[in-house]
This record gives structure tokens, C-alpha cells and sequence, in this order.
């Protein structure tokens, strides 16, 4: 079926419940296989967390009674099957009250709807409507009142948002930058403006002559400017491009902040909740009528150019690429194997979705790997085959020639993810010295084709 919140209300209505048997997860779907236990505050937690990740995002249904799988082919959970449950197992009240105790502001337009499976028994499902707060309601927070010798103390504060289909938490660091941004967003303001400037990029476009091929040293000026951007120039870096070999104009970019497209840069894809991905939590912003934007300054940004041009920035030093292993850093930076592989997969995730839906099948992507400033006094940095801990002695490890290097591989547009990072990475472990079997977390496909594991990946927790 069509999925959206309309359809899912109506089938659960009809009382057709394997209409939504198959189906997957997403920014406004969540289904829990029974209810939350709510004698415990860990599961209280895990309520109102599920709660104001919907209304801070999109907004969306909670469904208690359907299980959930993860799929083999598709990486997201999906729904596997319907399980009611005795009624007597919910008790309404108590949702209500923990879901207007623990959350602030109060989240108007909440509504929870219980479901009965049939006439014959008690048994039912649970259908929780979230509204999507907006204006000076955002964000809607989870709050926990403790007792400190009598007194009532409001100090825990969370702050959670759905991110395609998981729930993200902001840490202290990434909520302070919130609110020192400020979320205070007209929408309406800002989606009449976009799509305002999306019907004058369409009539340019009808009486413009098609631009040429990105060249070289359009690349290169782009990539300087995120780097100024993100606040990591003449600082270690890495940095991912993707230039499609003909011209492109992205549909999509500027038409509306609920566009696909503009979803994607400020919620792409990610294997692990807590791994090393492309996403900054910050809103994506139109730069020059050129592209869009999204930048967390000193850490990460993701940029998706009109004619087609991705370009990935993040640090390349303890906070990103050579992340842990502190007591291997003293001398030299040593690269994060699951940070390199994680951060190149991801980045052939984001590209293929957007390419693929965008541009001739027959079209090539060259993918461009930049490892910048990577010198730690004068030592450039260094990698060691298989994952981190797998070949204790140093003779194992091989250091880079020089501090600063590039990497380059053509994919076509139909080419798997998994098969364009396993390109892009053995032209890394190449340079360095190591044969492509000494490259951690691969696999061979039914093509005979060697790709990157997604499924080792995301068990790494």
C-alpha cells in the first residue's frame, strides 16, 4: 500500500491490520511489539523518548502491537507481524500522565486511541497520534523531577528527534549549540521562500544554456570553500566528493525544507545509531542560489551542490578520523579503520540515492577521497590492516609518505554502495602498502564481487 499517516489510520480503522505487514519504519512510523512497562522508569523513559522524536521531527504514529524485524536487503526494521495483547496490559491513564509529567511543553493535539482486534476477545492494539510541534512550542524536551532531600529538582533535561527510522539523542554539547542557534523557525516563512526560489531556478533553467561538465578546478574551489566553512582549513581533515561526468540540475534542492532531497542532507543515512555518519543535527541552509548546506563548525558538513556535487568535510584528527586509540597517538595520528570505512560507505549511500533517482543510468560518478593535514609534528599518519586491535605489532602498521594525500575511483550511477566504498578504500590501503584482503569488514557478493559487510558494520554496535 501507499504508505503514509492517513492510510496507516484508515487500514488500523477497517480493522485491516496485515496492511501494514512488510512495510518499514520511517521519520513518522514507530511500532513497539508490546506495551512499555511502566512500573519501571527506564521504560517510562523509553515512552516519552519515542514520543518527542516524533513531535520533533515530522510528527507521526506510535503502534503498540506490531513486532518489527531488521530487513536483510533494506538495513531498516520492518514490520514483521501484528501481535496484540490483553487490554488489561494498557492502562491509558498512566501513558497520559507519564507522557504530561515527563515532557515540556505540553504536546497539544496528542491523542491515543485504543483498538480492538475483534469482538470475540479483549484483545487490542494501541494507536499513540503525535502532532509535530512547531513555532515557540520547539523543541518539545523529556524531563525527569528528582527528590534531593525533600525538595523536587528539575535538572535532567533530553532532547530527542527521529532520524529516518531511529531516534536520535542530542548530547549536552549538541543541545547547547541549538539553543544558541536558536530553533525558532517560521516554516511557512521559509517553505513560501524556498519554493519561491525554486520557480525562478525553473524558469533560469528554460532560458539558460546547459552548463559544461564540473571541471578539476571547480572541485577544488568548492572543497576550499567548505573547508573555510566548516572551520577546518590547514587542519587535519578528510574529505569525500562525488562529480557526476555530465551536467545535472538537482530536482528538488530548493523547491521546500520537506523536500526529499533537502530530508536526506539533514537526515542521511546511517548504520549505527552512534557510529561515524554524515549528519551534523544542524538545518541545511541554500548558499549563493549554489547549494544546500548543513555545517557543524569544527566537526562535520555535508554539502549537495544544483549541478549535481557532493562534497563530505570532517575532522580528520582525534575527533573524527583518527578517533580513540589514544595511547597509539602520541607520535603520529593512526586512522580509524570503522571511521574510514564508515564514513566512505555512508558517503556512496548518500550519493547513490541521490544520483540514482536523478541522472541516466549510463552516467559515471567520480569519487574523490582527500586526506588533508594529517601530520602530527612533522610525522604523517599511519594505518594498520584489519579492525582496530587486530595486529598488535608494529611492524604491522604503515606510515603514510606524506601528510597530506588523494585518492580518486569512477563508479557508474547503478553501481552498488557497497561496491563503490570497496573501490574507494583499496585505493587507500593500496597507497599504504596493503593487498585489498587486509581491508576489515568485507565481503563477497553473489556477483563474485568483493563489497563492503553493512551487516558486520552495523553489529559493531
Amino acid at each position: 500500500m501507499s504508505l503514509d499517516i492517513a492510510s496507516v489510520k484508515a487500514s488500523l480503522e477497517a480493522y485491516r491490520f496485515d496492511d501494514l505487514v512488510g512495510e518499514f519504519e520511517n521519520e513518522w512510523l514507530e511500532c513497539k511489539g508490546q506495551p512499555y512497562d511502566l512500573s519501571r522508569e527506564d521504560q517510562k523513559l523509553e515512552l516519552v523518548k519515542d514520543i518527542t522524536g516524533l513531535a520533533n521531527g515530522a510528527g507521526g504514529l506510535l503502534i503498540i502491537g506490531y513486532s518489527t524485524k531488521r530487513s536483510d536487503t533494506h538495513g531498516d526494521d520492518q514490520i514483521h507481524e501484528m501481535r496484540a495483547f490483553p487490554e488489561d496490559r494498557f492502562h491509558q491513564p498512566t501513558y497520559e500522565n507519564v507522557i504530561g509529567s515527563w515532557i515540556y511543553p505540553p504536546l497539544d493535539g496528542l491523542s491515543i486511541r485504543k483498538i480492538r482486534v475483534s469482538s470475540e476477545t479483549a484483545s487490542i492494539i494501541v494507536c499513540i497520534e503525535v502532532p509535530k510541534v512547531a513555532g515557540t512550542n520547539r523543541p518539545a524536551l523529556v524531563t525527569k523531577s528528582i527528590l534531593d532531600e525533600g525538595r523536587k529538582v528539575e535538572t535532567l533535561v533530553g532532547y530527542f528527534i527521529r532520524k529516518q527510522s531511529h531516534v536520535a539523542h542530542y548530547d549536552a554539547r549538541r543541545i547547547q549549540a541549538i539553543f544558541r542557534d536558536g530553533l525558532r523557525y517560521d516554516d511557512d516563512i521559509r517553505d513560501n521562500f524556498f519554493a519561491l526560489h525554486s520557480a525562478l531556478d525553473s524558469l533560469r533553467s528554460q532560458t539558460m544554456t546547459p552548463e559544461p561538465a564540473i571541471s578539476d578546478e571547480d572541485v577544488r574551489l568548492n572543497v576550499d570553500d567548505a573547508l573555510l566553512a566548516v572551520q577546518l582549513k590547514d587542519r587535519p581533515a578528510i574529505v569525500l566528493t562525488a562529480t557526476p561526468r555530465g551536467f545535472l540540475n538537482l530536482k528538488g534542492l530548493f523547491e521546500s525544507t520537506s523536500a526529499d532531497l533537502v530530508k536526506l542532507i539533514e537526515y542521511p543515512p546511517e548504520v549505527r545509531p552512534n557510529g561515524f555518519n554524515l549528519g551534523t543535527g544542524e538545518r541545511s541552509k541554500i548558499i549563493d542560489g549554489k547549494l544546500r548546506r548543513a555545517v557543524e563548525a569544527g566537526y562535520r558538513m555535508l554539502e549537495v551542490h544544483r549541478n549535481g556535487s557532493v562534497i563530505f568535510v570532517a575532522d580528520g584528527g582525534g575527533n573524527g578520523l583518527c578517533w580513540g586509540r589514544v595511547h597509539h597517538q602520541q607520535n603520529a595520528y593512526l586512522i580509524n579503520q570503522i571511521a574510514l570505512i564508515e564514513f566512505v560507505y555512508l558517503f556512496c549511500v548518500f550519493c547513490h540515492r541521490i544520483y540514482i533517482s536523478q541522472s541516466d543510468s549510463n552516467q559515471s560518478i567520480l569519487i574523490e577521497m582527500k586526506l588533508l593535514n594529517l601530520s602530527m609534528g612533522g610525522r604523517p599518519p599511519k594505518l594498520e590492516p584489519g579492525l582496530p586491535g587486530d595486529y598488535v605489532k608494529s611492524h604491522y602498521i604503515k606510515t603514510a609518505s606524506e601528510e597530506s594525500m588523494s585518492f580518486k575511483c569512477e563508479v557508474g550511477v547503478s553501481t552498488t554502495p557497497e561496491r563503490a566504498a570497496f573501490l574507494m578504500l583499496s585505493e587507500v590501503y593500496i597507497w599504504f602498502g596493503f593487498e585489498t584482503d587486509k581491508i576489515p569488514l568485507i565481503m563477497i557478493d553473489l556477483n563474485q564481487e568483493k563489497i563492503v559487510d553493512r551487516e558486520e558494520l552495523r553489529l559493531l554496535g
